[in-house]
């Protein structure tokens, strides 16, 4: 159950054509902690070959981060990597195979940028 705090999560297929996705993108990575950050870079550095997946608080820049790049294809919640009692305040994502391709470029642009 998707609150007002917390955002859509998902493939939407509309996101791939909408404009102001990628505003939005940096926007939300503009709120992410040092910790946020590196917690994605992890995720980027496992090996191709495992299925790493993080836990995040619902609805935490993090989650809008993610949620985010889900809606693109490029992260998957993974419901299956959070256990009772946590379901109802945390929220699992890994990469998927294009965002293991793709996000590093757009996050060097996102983070690195004067």
């Amino acid at each position: 159950m998707t609150t007002a705090n917390e955002p859509k999560r998902g493939l939407i297929e509309a996101a791939r054509q909408d404009k102001g996705w990628g505003g939005r993108l940096k926007e939300l990575a503009d709120n992410l902690s040092n910790g946020d950050k590196s917690a994605l870079v992890a995720m980027l550095q496992s090996t191709g070959n495992e299925d790493v997946a993080a836990m995040t608080p619902k609805g935490s820049a993090n989650d809008w981060f993610w949620a985010h790049l889900s809606n693109v294809g490029f992260m998957r919640t993974r419901d299956d990597q959070v256990q009772e009692p946590l379901k109802s305040i945390m929220v699992a994502y890994s990469l998927t195979q294009q965002g293991r391709r793709l996000l590093p470029g757009l996050l060097r642009s996102l983070f690195f940028t004067a």
